[in-house]
């Protein structure tokens, strides 16, 4: 996946969301009723039709209250419905299919024990009244989801570039942006006992090359000869999509690269990828680059 998230590193400046003017919110847009989730951390997916016309599914509602519970305790609340129609609507503007659910509704337990381990929570959060969700998008971006929201008016939007996800919520019209890392993170990379895989980027836009390099960390000269793989996340699984020619039958020395390029079709669809050098006998040796994403925007 993603960034293992761990806000008890976070430091206060980066949880602090900052002085805001309660402004006067918009009458909520409404979606087509339809909402696909990914919960980020129980890796289950809810496709839920909770609205046909102007009439609301009890049981789907049930379901994503469920869905949305508190990750610690299992506790539930009533998701505000307001909610639901905005992430809808952003998931229906950005044709995403899935919307990832990094935190919903957090019971008073959880933000009594964040507190106590050194989080800085806030006392009366929105995520306490089921009116908060942080979310994140594979095929775009996190300012391009964070502008839109804020174009809605229908409550509040931050935007942690650091983390890769975006807060909506349906209290006071309000926003910020909190700092990002400086330098680059390289998430769910993991080494080979032969080879190290790394892509130049962690994000590609329409119209940019993905390139790789492959280093050889063994201490004699190796062919390279096996056949990488690109790999898509959809839905919680990783699945192959391609195998790449690039540097295959080469020989390189040892500490030295060869440096790829992954070929970017039209029809290439938008996500989040992997490259994987396996390791036929030891498949938990598998070399993994790190994780990257193709946007749209």
């Amino acid at each position: 996946m993603r960034k293992k998230y761990n806000l008890l590193l976070l430091s206060p400046l980066l949880l602090f969301l900052g002085a805001a003017h309660p402004a006067k919110v918009t009458e909520p847009k409404k979606g087509d009723g339809k909402t696909s989730f990914y919960n980020y951390h129980t890796h289950k997916t809810l496709d839920a039709t909770y609205r046909k016309g102007e009439r609301y599914n009890e049981q789907a509602l049930k379901d994503i209250n469920d869905f949305f519970k508190s990750r610690s305790d299992g506790k539930m609340k009533d998701i505000d419905i307001n909610l639901i129609e905005v992430l809808d609507v952003i998931q229906d503007h950005f044709n995403a299919d899935v919307i990832e659910l990094i935190s919903g509704y957090r019971s008073p337990a959880l933000n009594s024990a964040l507190k106590k381990r050194g989080a800085n929570v806030a006392e009366e959060s929105m995520h306490l009244e089921g009116k908060a969700a942080d979310i994140h998008i594979d095929e775009v971006t996190e300012e391009a989801v964070a502008e839109f929201a804020r174009g809605l008016k229908a409550g509040g939007v931050g935007f942690y570039p650091a983390l890769d996800f975006v807060h909506i919520d349906t209290g006071d019209l309000r926003e910020w942006r909190l700092p990002d890392y400086p330098g680059r993170l390289l998430m769910a990379f993991l080494k080979g006992p032969e080879w190290q895989v790394m892509t130049d980027r962690n994000i590609y836009l329409p119209g940019e090359k993905i390139n790789f390099e492959i280093l050889n960390i063994t201490r004699t000269g190796k062919a390279f000869n096996k056949k990488a793989e690109l790999q898509r996340y959809k839905r919680g699984k990783w699945e192959s999509y391609s195998l790449i020619e690039a540097c295959t039958g080469k020989e390189f020395g040892a500490g030295s690269t060869c440096k790829g390029e992954i070929e970017v079709k039209e029809e290439t669809p938008f996500g989040k990828f992997r490259i994987v050098i396996p390791e036929e006998d030891y498949p938990h040796l598998n070399s993994l680059s790190n994780e990257f994403y193709r946007k749209k925007e």
